[in-house]
């Protein structure tokens, strides 16, 4: 039995939601439209809502964002932002339309001042890396400045002895000079090894430092001369991984053949490059490759989608 009353009462429970809602026949003709989205539409063409097809027409042309043929994200011109959704809907009485206005203002308030916070806090996060990686830089001309100094002091003390010693003119006892020029050798020898330790140790300090790890395997280096270029690689490898590719792993496998170290160094970062493109390579590439070179080694740069690999050379 019709019941004016209940239409009416269900006429104004849709008026009074905060969605904009609207149905429709099939051919867009209105079936029922809440006060909302006759005032969104009005505020849009400057009329009231005709037909539902031209209006889902005029939400399209007019969408601010749309990621999809039947949902279009509008800005008004009050500043409010409203993502509508267009519906199918069967009954046994007929098949109908369904429009949805849904008011996103806040929500994507929220969402743009996250999304801007993480853009900042992604920002200083790079520039904290940077920072750190840099004090590898730096901590290693600290340790050179120190270590001439140290060495200056241990062979002055030596030279000046040795002068005084020619100088005298008197047959001296030659034991205490050669004990003093043993010691300054032995000084220097453990100065060297303690180098060799610490540099090693200092790379790991700072890798951890930064959120990285490195993975080693395979032949430790035997020699100092090729213990400092293996170490050498490793500080490129990280400062380059973690600076420019934003890794947080880098790998290094070593095996040693035919009187070499042939050294593989890969990182898990997210560049990716065409394969072999060419590298300009920065002024620690440089310096590695013209360290490597003049020690009889070798440096190649080979790239693809997984990122860059270094192959080193390194002379036992």
């Amino acid at each position: 039995m019709f019941d004016p009353l209940r239409i009416t009462s269900i006429k104004e429970a849709i008026d009074n939601l905060s969605n904009a809602l609207a149905f429709s026949e099939k051919d867009g003709n209105p079936v029922l439209v809440n006060r909302k989205m006759d005032e969104l539409y009005t505020m849009l063409t400057g009329h009231g809502f005709e037909n539902a097809l031209e209006v889902w027409d005029t939400i399209n042309s007019n969408a601010w964002v749309k990621t999809h043929e039947r949902m279009a994200v509008v800005r008004f011109s009050d500043g409010t932002i409203w993502r509508f959704v267009l519906t199918d809907l069967q009954s046994e009485h007929g098949d109908y339309i369904q429009i949805d206005g849904t008011d996103f203002t806040e929500i994507y308030t929220y969402t743009y001042k996250i999304r801007l916070n993480n853009i900042k806090l992604q920002e200083q996060y790079k520039r904290q890396r940077n920072i750190l990686t840099n004090i590898v830089d730096l901590n290693r001309e600290k340790e050179i400045v120190s270590l001439k100094m140290n060495i200056h002091d241990e062979l002055g003390r030596c030279l000046i002895a040795t002068d005084q010693y020619l100088s005298s003119g008197e047959k001296e006892d030659f034991t205490d000079l050669k004990k003093q020029w043993n010691s300054a050798i032995s000084y220097l020898e453990g100065m060297s090894k303690e180098e060799i330790s610490s540099s090693k140790q200092e790379i790991l300090d700072i890798a951890a430092l930064i959120g990285c790890t490195i993975e080693g395997s395979g032949d430790e280096p035997e020699t100092e001369r090729s213990s400092k270029l293996m170490t050498a690689a490793a500080r490129e490898a990280l400062t380059n991984a973690v600076r420019h590719a934003h890794a947080d792993m880098i790998s290094i496998v070593s095996q040693k053949k035919d009187g070499y170290y042939d050294v593989t160094i890969t990182d898990n970062g997210t560049v990716s490059f065409d394969i072999n493109c060419e590298i300009m390579e920065g002024e620690g590439l440089k310096n590695l490759r013209n360290r490597l070179e003049q020690e009889g080694g070798s440096l190649d740069i080979l790239t693809d989608e997984t990122g860059m690999t270094l192959k080193i050379r390194i002379p036992v």
